[in-house]
């Protein structure tokens, strides 16, 4: 049973109700911080380095959630919340070719497969959309003979409007910008005409990434809104992927952006940019100089930079683009480094502080303030992510049943902290379960920890690339066929689907992918630990006859501890209270074992990705492939489990009642 989408997708849910939920989650965690700040103060004779820790660990983890309770409560009340949906506009079938302004379609490449660039070039060319308005390029930082060939000699006969070309000069370029996307689109951008390429520039052009292939109206649906209005930059689209395993295991259809992230900030009218998928007005895009090269991120400095140029976007979310995920564990740690990488180097603005910006963008200070603080919080929030999740073992493992939470000299005030961890734990699942709902149930609760399993790798990525250089045998570009992942990953046309094969490719699977990956080494061990912890620190609070701190007068019903001796039953409820059984401590446990054990079972029990063959059909007539009607289908209706895998989010309720039962005994 799911509930109606009608309800939640409401204005009234998302600007009224929502909105009061969120504040209160938010409200509690402040409230819940001050409590525990004042009873390990108050407490200092019995406070230990656990107590802080833990309370080091709950803000670290909760941090996430308050960026995106923050995003809830402006959308809801800023006045761009009231047009954040954008009514679907398309081109007049009639309108005469002479009034439609030329567009060009940028397809930069690096290395990737040759099938699949080639389906995203035909699909380009196949734009409904005059020809002679008209003009595809494939821009080929690989400098691939190959490439070439088959794009003059097999497709430019059919589609005249298009054209191959690579940056010249390839060898004398810094190493750092070889395989730069931003420097190979602003090549295609500035250098083009000026080669005779063509007798005017474009006034708007697009970018799809080489394995994103457009759908046929992508330019009728996202022109209108350019054209209508003269101060919107870009409009950008939703990604979608046609390779999709079911259930999506490692979450890699970004819902966490695609869902939560860009809708909310889409309605706070701050201004998106996607690396892929966008038309972009031409004179905007010339006038802050191109696409930015201060970090790999370009999308992201490019939002900023439009931003404060007093530009505006627009958000579609209907499927105008579909591509490819990596088909690999390795393969999509890699791509999540690489987008860690490029969030974290937004840092580097700050060198222009001492440089002459007289002809950059970055001559504003207050732009380079906001693009460096957004570095600072991405590498921020990897920290959190991969150091509070490590605590959370190391605490349970150093209490060895010993209280984690003081008691408080004043006993009442351990009741208070104990109203307040329950409310907070309490309405930030609330408050999780309504972002879920406003998506459709996309995406699932906590989306934004989907990557915490992914985190420790990031940031010893970004520390390997800060101090090394680069590894010339592996391609910053996801898709490169000189990436080893993608030996795996390549469609076999031989291949034989029948299900003793497919057990013997899954167990071949599990054999060579499984041990050697340093991220699911890690995350099997802070699993293995957590679990390990959690049964140590129940059992040892058994075995203890009292705790410290001020316990007041106990009862005389009394209970056997393990070491024969005994111990009130209040005593041992307290004991569970102040330790394992603390509302925060059970909710920490839950995010840990979750999210360690995404990448533990997708390496045991590798997702089956659609093959291209499966996913794709060829359309005869006009002589390219696009995702069937299944697969589309598929994308438009997907849905994680509302209540959770086999509805345990029930368990939360009945938790609630057992906590609210134990308040007296506090």
């Amino acid at each position: 049973m799911v509930p109606s989408g009608s309800f939640f997708s409401s204005q009234r849910f998302r600007k009224h109700i929502h909105p009061i939920i969120t504040r209160a989650a938010k409200y509690s965690f402040h409230l819940y911080c001050f409590t525990r700040i004042v009873a390990l103060v108050l407490d200092g004779g019995y406070t230990t380095w656990r107590m802080w820790l833990l309370l080091l660990a709950e803000y670290m983890i909760a941090s996430r959630s308050t960026t995106v309770q923050e995003l809830t409560l402006q959308a809801s009340r800023d006045s761009a919340g009231c047009s954040s949906s954008r009514q679907r506009l398309g081109l007049k079938k009639n309108a005469s070719v002479k009034e439609l302004p030329r567009v060009d379609i940028f397809i930069p490449c690096c290395g990737e497969d040759e099938e699949i660039i080639l389906d995203t070039v035909r699909a380009a060319c196949l734009q409904d959309y005059p020809q002679d308005r008209l003009r595809v390029v494939v821009l080929d930082d690989g400098n691939s003979p190959s490439l070439q060939q088959a794009i003059v000699s097999r497709l430019c006969p059919r589609w005249p409007h298009l054209s191959y070309r690579t940056r010249r000069g390839k060898k004398s370029l810094d190493r750092h910008q070889r395989f730069q996307k931003a420097d190979n689109l602003n090549y295609g951008l500035f250098s083009l005409n000026t080669e005779g390429e063509a007798p005017q520039p474009a006034e708007f052009f697009a970018v799809f990434d080489a394995d994103c292939m457009p759908m046929r109206q992508f330019l009728r649906a996202t022109l209108p809104h350019l054209l209508r209005d003269r101060n919107v930059a870009l409009a950008t689209t939703n990604q979608f992927y046609y390779n999709l395993p079911p259930g999506d295991p490692l979450y890699q259809a970004v819902d966490s952006y695609q869902s939560v992230y860009f809708p909310l900030l889409a309605a706070c009218g701050i201004l998106i940019a996607n690396g892929t998928g966008s038309l972009y007005r031409r004179e905007s895009i010339v006038g802050i100089g191109g696409f930015p090269t201060v970090s790999l991120g370009e999308d992201l400095m490019l939002s900023n930079i439009l931003r404060s140029q007093g530009a505006s976007a627009v958000l579609l979310p209907e499927i105008l683009q579909v591509g490819r995920i990596p088909t690999s564990l390795e393969g999509h740690v890699c791509q999540r480094q690489r987008w860690a990488l490029g969030e974290i180097q937004q840092i580097r603005v700050l060198r222009y502080s001492w440089r002459d910006t007289s002809n950059s963008p970055f001559g504003n200070q207050q732009l380079r303030q906001r693009v460096a603080w957004q570095g600072i919080l991405s590498l921020w929030n990897l920290i959190c992510q991969a150091v509070g999740f490590a605590i959370v073992p190391a605490v349970l493992a150093g209490g060895g049943g010993h209280a984690l939470i003081p008691l408080a000299v004043w006993r009442p005030w351990f009741r208070i902290q104990y109203i307040m961890a329950v409310s907070w734990v309490a309405l930030s699942w609330l408050d999780e379960w309504c972002h879920a709902a406003r998506t459709g149930f996309k995406a699932s609760i906590f989306t934004h920890l989907e990557d915490s399993w992914i985190a420790p790798a990031q940031l010893w990525f970004v520390l390997q690339r800060c101090i090394q250089t680069p590894d010339p045998k592996r391609s910053l570009v996801t898709g490169n066929k000189q990436n080893p992942w993608n030996d795996h990953g390549r469609t076999n046309k031989n291949k034989n689907n029948n299900s003793a094969n497919s057990k013997s490719r899954r167990m071949r699977m599990r054999l060579g992918g499984f041990l050697p990956q340093p991220i699911v080494l890690y995350n099997s061990a802070l699993l293995a630990a957590t679990l390990a912890t959690m049964a140590y620190s129940g059992y040892a609070a058994w075995g203890l006859t009292s705790p410290p701190g001020h316990t007041g007068d106990l009862p005389t019903t009394t209970a056997t501890a393990t070491d024969g001796r005994t111990m009130t039953l209040e005593t041992a409820t307290m004991r569970l209270l102040t330790g394992l059984g603390w509302p925060p401590v059970v909710h920490l446990c839950y995010l840990v074992i979750t999210s360690s054990w995404v990448p533990v079972s997708a390496a045991w029990c590798p997702p089956i990705y659609p093959d291209r063959e499966t996913a794709l059909t060829y359309d005869s007539g006009l002589g390219a492939h696009y995702p069937t009607d299944e697969v589309l289908r598929g994308l438009e209706t997907r849905q994680k489990p509302a209540w959770g895998l086999r509805r345990h989010f029930f368990l939360l309720p009945v938790a609630l009642v057992v906590y609210l039962f134990l308040l007296p005994a506090c």
